[in-house]
């Protein structure tokens, strides 16, 4: 198990959520998901199977290893390594365990403190671990990393003969007998969203600004990068970091890609995250009775004041985004819900019993 030693004060702490299982999803990011009730036992302590491993930190018999044709030398610094073995040790005949009561602690740096001349080749070694290992399966992550295609991952052939020479089992097997418990989180065929489109305001049909109505009259929820806060920004009609989808197998608001919304503790606001069964997500509840939230032409909209520019908007949707406690009643209705009663307030105190639109 990989325990976190803090860069800066080397403070020890343990993983988040303990012992799970490690798998991926279909953008090969390493997940970890709860350990199945067919694979718990009584003693927390005993070891457990796990699909994939986090990184190179493992015990192995030394002849068995070389066996197994040790890592791919053609695999460039790193990145990747830890699914190549993975695959490499379950489809050849291997077994892999977690031992909740061996721990190694792992200083996670701030940033990279050496160069690597050409950059590191995490997306070409991502590739190579698919084309050698993952069979038909590839497609899925092509289908989501389009920017993998074109990549020359080098020569394979020496690869590919190893796991012949093994009778190494398909990727099928690994995915049915192995990791079967990936897909309830991560489906490699992800099913339709209930509804899509950007999140906006309601005011902007009364906002005065001259100009074209798709731009200049409203704002919406915008996702500027992998890990960045949530702002509002000026629709700008082109989808993609402003496009939301709506799923509901997991109430969930989903970015364009597949990330989802998700509070962010102290921080302004929610943060878009790599999707994952550990950690909380921004649930997404349509409560008709109290209209808080309204689909209108295939959009799902906030319902605010109108007229309120886009720094009153981030001012509100700031201070009540911290304030939703992390539980399953953590809602999207709940959360458009407290920024309707404050600005309705706001508006009491100023200019009387205005209600929201």
């Amino acid at each position: 198990m990989i325990d976190v030693i803090d860069h800066d004060n080397f403070g020890y702490e343990t993983q988040a959520g303990d012992a799970m299982r490690g798998v991926f999803d279909w953008e090969m990011f390493y997940k970890r998901i709860p350990i199945p009730p067919e694979l718990q036992n009584n003693d927390p302590s005993e070891p457990f199977e796990s699909p994939v491993m986090a990184g190179g930190l493992f015990a192995v018999d030394r002849k068995w290893f070389w066996e197994l044709g040790g890592y791919d030398t053609g695999l460039e610094i790193w990145g990747g390594e830890q699914y190549e073995i993975s695959f490499k040790v379950w489809m050849c005949g291997g077994r892999m365990e977690d031992i909740p009561c061996s721990r190694v602690g792992h200083i996670y740096r701030k940033f990279v403190p050496y160069s690597v001349p050409g950059g590191v080749s995490l997306s070409r070694n991502l590739k190579r671990v698919a084309e050698v290992w993952m069979d038909e399966y590839a497609e899925y992550i092509y289908q989501r990393r389009p920017d993998y295609r074109p990549l020359s991952v080098g020569d394979v052939s020496a690869q590919k003969e190893l796991r012949l020479r093994l009778s190494c089992k398909s990727f099928h097997w690994f995915m049915t007998d192995v990791a079967w418990d990936l897909q309830r989180y991560y489906p490699a065929v992800e099913p339709p969203a209930a509804a899509w489109g950007e999140v906006f305001t309601f005011g902007w049909r009364e906002d005065i600004r001259v100009g074209d109505p798709l731009h200049t009259k409203k704002v919406c929820l915008d996702a500027v990068s992998v890990n960045s806060p949530l702002t509002l920004y000026n629709c700008h009609g082109m989808k993609g970091n402003q496009l939301w989808r709506y799923r509901k197998s997991c109430c969930c608001l989903l970015e364009g890609g597949e990330r989802c919304g998700r509070p962010a503790g102290n921080a302004s606001f929610s943060k878009r995250i790599q999707k994952s069964i550990s950690q909380k997500k921004l649930k997404l509840d349509i409560d008709k009775s109290v209209n808080t939230l309204r689909r209108y032409k295939r959009h799902y909209k906030i319902q605010t004041r109108p007229g309120l520019n886009k720094a009153q908007l981030a001012e509100t949707v700031s201070r009540h985004f911290r304030n939703i406690p992390v539980n399953e009643k953590e809602t999207l209705t709940y959360f458009i819900y407290m920024v309707k009663s404050s600005k309705s307030r706001l508006d009491q105190k100023s200019e009387g019993s205005k209600q929201l639109e």
